[in-house]
């Protein structure tokens, strides 16, 4: 319930709060920019800027214990966040099992990363440009039998190291690391990691998973949202 709680129970910082958000869409930072909610995303922004100094580029992955505790609606948000700006943003949908973005910007998700790991399509094919200019996405696409092992293919990793030359900023939606194995392999592409709790839903107990993946799993530069 409580963020002094929640800071209590994590071994890394709890770097923002995002408040609850009224309007009927899930991107109030394109849609209604004098939100609250907008605010609280300018000012992870300006965080971020602390957190990863000096770098031209950014990769930033958000994950959390289970689905549902808002990692899509903040991914979102971010990139748009940074797309304001007028940097050149991608969102890349990781989430193969539960795909989410497509809804949120009215787009089919009839291709996506897995098109590109299953097939020879290249990345470039499957990008989608949404409403705004500075920003694009890669859906999660098509749900395949096999996600893990398509995330795990070398392939992977080159499509993210091209996507990164082409883009200022990578927003990574990824699979609740509670709940899929690959999440904590797709760490490794990222400056930033965020992992998400969500007021009187996430359960107490997971905060141990976030606190594993600092001390087990060696996972640097992860903060808590």
């Amino acid at each position: 319930e409580d963020p002094k709680e929640l800071e209590k129970q994590i071994k890394v910082p709890l770097i923002g709060m995002i408040g609850r958000n009224l309007a009927e869409d899930n991107i109030p930072v394109l849609t209604n920019p004098r939100s609250t909610v907008t605010e609280s995303f300018r000012s992870l922004r300006a965080d971020m800027s602390y957190l990863s100094p000096g770098s031209d580029s950014l990769s930033i992955l958000f994950t959390s214990s289970i689905s549902g505790e808002g990692k899509t609606f903040v991914s979102i948000n971010v990139a748009s966040v940074y797309a304001l700006l007028g940097k050149k943003v991608i969102l890349i949908g990781l989430d193969l099992r539960k795909p989410k973005i497509a809804e949120d910007f009215n787009l089919p998700n009839d291709v996506g990363m897995s098109t590109c790991l299953s097939t020879n399509t290249p990345w470039q094919n499957v990008v989608k440009s949404t409403e705004n200019d500075h920003l694009d996405v890669i859906l999660s696409g098509p749900i395949p039998p096999n996600p893990a092992e398509l995330l795990l293919q070398e392939k992977f990793g080159q499509i993210v190291k091209e996507i990164k030359e082409a883009y200022d900023v990578v927003i990574f939606d990824c699979p609740p690391v509670g709940l899929v194995s690959e999440t904590k392999e797709l760490f490794a592409f990222s400056d930033i990691n965020f992992f998400v709790f969500r007021q009187g839903y996430s359960m107490k107990g997971n905060t141990q998973i976030l606190n594993n993946l600092v001390e087990k799993g060696g996972v640097s530069k992860i903060y808590g949202i």
